[in-house]
């Protein structure tokens, strides 16, 4: 010890201050300060900000329950359906990618997807429970007999019924209003 200096404090380190008797610490590390963001970061923060809410207001489902009426309506499901989706794909590609450079976490993605991919099959089945899917398909070739006899009917109707000019007539707008009613319903 050099000759100008005083001996420790018996019981205590020189340099570390008495807590108080009441005062106890929490085990660990203490919280680290950060400085506060100056000028450049809030202007970042605000474009940041800014993209992401033009992003959100962009999304398909966002846009979809916009509107009061169209957040009963069967396409506002299956917007949120096409997102859920989405997420799910992109979550397989990033467990893919990080399987691929040997990151850690890639159980952590793949549990996720499986998570979304349940709360996907979810969201259909109460779809499908709630009658939401109305099970019609135009293309549906049964279907499509159906219309085919419905319009042979109309037709030997017409032509028993009306002279030959006024049924040609008749059938000839009448074929012409339902060509392409497939893509209408």
């Amino acid at each position: 010890m050099p000759p100008n200096s005083s001996p420790p404090p018996v019981g205590a380190a020189g340099n570390v201050v008495a807590l108080d008797p009441l005062e106890r610490r929490r085990p660990g590390r203490p919280r680290s300060i950060g400085r506060a963001p100056d000028e450049h970061e809030r202007e970042r923060h605000r474009r940041l900000q800014a993209r992401l809410q033009a992003f959100v207001e962009a999304d398909a489902v966002v846009k979809a329950t916009s509107v009061e009426t169209a957040r009963t309506s069967t396409s506002t499901v299956d917007q949120a359906l096409l997102s859920v989706a989405r997420e799910c794909a992109g979550m397989k590609w990033e467990r893919e990618q990080a399987q691929a450079r040997g990151r850690p976490g890639s159980e952590k993605i793949a549990s996720r997807r499986i998570d979304g991919l349940s709360r996907l099959a979810n969201l259909i089945l109460e779809r499908t429970r709630a009658g939401a899917d109305d099970g019609l398909d135009p293309f549906n070739p049964k279907f499509q007999r159906v219309v085919a006899l419905f319009l042979q009917q109309m037709r030997a109707c017409a032509e028993e019924t009306l002279t030959a000019d006024v049924a040609a007539g008749f059938l000839s707008r009448f074929e012409a209003k339902v060509r392409g009613w497939e893509d209408r319903v």
